[in-house]
């Protein structure tokens, strides 16, 4: 299942002539060709980028993404389900993750000029409780919720020791996500406190775009988290790379004439079908709808080869995640006829299985949580931290404490790996103590025969030291294991 990639399409932002002297680095020809979705999509998250001091494009895709879900997700539908998606984007601290809310912001702010309702379809920053959300989306059916920092609240929703009020919201969630559809409603909860009291809503679509640090989602996440059904309805976007160079210059960049009547349309086609009660379903080609025939026997295949819960859970919804985001899609390149292709459906599909085989190494190499004493986490840190090691130039690991030489040779120290790991989560919360925590590591690679340990005397003789130390033994079982984790392509 794989996706034949579009030629780089050009965006929608545009510079204006201030922004264009404040710097040079803004052109939409330096920074907006990117292999992005045609249509709106594309173009929405070619604008958000273009205005992202610290341009990252997986942040604006997830962005357009979500927006345009919220805006869509009552008004079309695909296979009876509207169109809403759960959109999570994991990236590190001060890579540039508020592009998310200042783009979508700035764009939102110029198509209300010509359409005031647009604002309608931005909800709630916070959720606080379950029965705020439901009246909010009583009086607003159709909303997208841009959410900061979710990976802590999900964490906590999950709990068995949750509270009634983060169970409430958890519930609320699980529900909303498949009620969007025409013919679907949200059943009316009646509370001790007679104020709080809901009514019965028809097709409630909630979108959410949500944001938290890669590091603290993973060290959170646990099987509770994928049994509950929360994280299996998200997508979830990822960014690990290295912090952009600031752009100057960017905050003056400001959606085109062309991008913002688009939207306009879009937003005026959404509100009069919603006003009328109407749905445009969204239709696929014949070879698309084999495509999603064969996704869904796949996705099946795997959920019976694996019966464990995560992996099951996991893969349940993929299907759903991946129709939804070719007709979001579709709908974007033609909001009056659209028409899932072939190259929609290759495109959704292979996104969804790249996510969810991402969340799912994560769980398998014990990837997940903080508890110490989780060996294979530990195992994998240590393969990790020996990969890095051998990839990394001696500059970017020379504070470290190993010579040159030993670098060169391939050689690394106990010592390295102990001051790069003892402060680790998997191995500072172990109940035997980090440092014995790390041997263990180290003598089960060392009786695997992944790695072995060089004589006292030869280190003297090559390195002049005595510290024990070690080299890789089995170049291709340890590459294996860097691919897992994604140290190696």
């Amino acid at each position: 299942m794989t996706y034949e990639k579009p030629a780089p399409y050009i965006g929608e932002g545009v510079v204006t002539q201030e922004a264009q002297e404040a710097s040079r680095d803004i052109a939409p020809s330096e920074v907006q060709v990117r292999d992005f979705p045609p249509g709106l999509v594309g173009d929405v998250a070619s604008f958000i980028l273009s205005v992202s001091p610290r341009p990252v494009p997986q942040i604006a895709l997830a962005a357009s993404v979500g927006l345009l879900s919220g805006i869509m997700g009552r008004a079309y539908n695909i296979s009876g389900s509207g169109l809403n998606q759960y959109v999570l984007m994991l990236a590190r601290t001060g890579v540039g993750k508020d592009a998310i809310s200042v783009g979508t912001s700035k764009l939102m702010k110029a198509v209300r000029q010509t359409v005031p309702a647009a604002a309608d379809f931005i909800g709630p920053g916070e959720l606080v409780s379950s029965a705020g959300l439901i009246k909010w989306m009583a009086e607003k059916p159709c909303i997208v919720s841009i959410l900061g920092e979710f990976g802590v609240k999900m964490k906590e929703m999950a709990s068995p020791n949750a509270n009634a009020h983060l169970s409430g919201i958890e519930r609320v969630l699980l529900q909303m996500y498949s009620k969007s559809g025409r013919d679907n409603t949200f059943e009316a909860i009646a509370y001790s406190d007679k104020a709080n009291n809901t009514k019965q809503l028809h097709s409630p679509s909630l979108t959410i775009l949500a944001e938290s640090v890669p590091e603290r989602f993973y060290e959170m996440l646990d099987e509770r988290m994928v049994m509950s059904g929360l994280l299996p309805r998200f997508m979830i976007y990822e960014y690990m790379g290295d912090r952009e160079y600031i752009r100057e210059g960017s905050e003056l960049v400001q959606p085109s004439s062309s991008l913002v009547q688009r939207m306009c349309d879009l937003t005026a086609q959404c509100l009069a079908l919603g006003q009328n009660g109407n749905v445009h379903n969204v239709p696929m080609t014949d070879d698309a709808l084999n495509i999603f025939r064969h996704f869904d026997r796949w996705t099946t295949d795997e959920m019976n080869k694996d019966k464990s819960e995560v992996t099951s859970g996991l893969w349940n919804r993929a299907h759903l995640k991946a129709m939804k985001l070719a007709a979001v899609i579709a709908v974007g390149r033609n909001y009056l006829n659209p028409l899932i292709s072939v190259d929609e459906a290759h495109y959704a599909t292979h996104e969804i299985v790249v996510q969810t085989r991402r969340t799912l190494n994560k769980f398998e190499l014990g990837d997940v949580g903080v508890e110490g004493g989780n060996e294979l986490k530990q195992l994998n840190c240590v393969i990790k931290c020996i990969g890095e090691y051998m990839s990394w130039p001696y500059a970017r690991i020379s504070n470290y404490g190993p010579s040159e030489k030993m670098h060169g040779s391939g050689v690394f120290s106990e010592s390295y790996l102990s001051r790069r790991l003892l402060k680790v989560a998997a191995f500072s919360g172990d109940k035997a103590g980090p440092t014995r925590a790390l041997k263990r590591a180290i003598d089960n690679l060392l009786n695997g025969d992944e790695i072995r340990e060089l004589s006292k005397s030869q280190l003297a003789e090559q390195f002049d030291t005595k510290a024990r130390s070690f080299c890789v033994s089995n170049p291709e079982r340890f590459i294996q294991s860097l691919k897992k984790i994604g140290l190696v392509i």
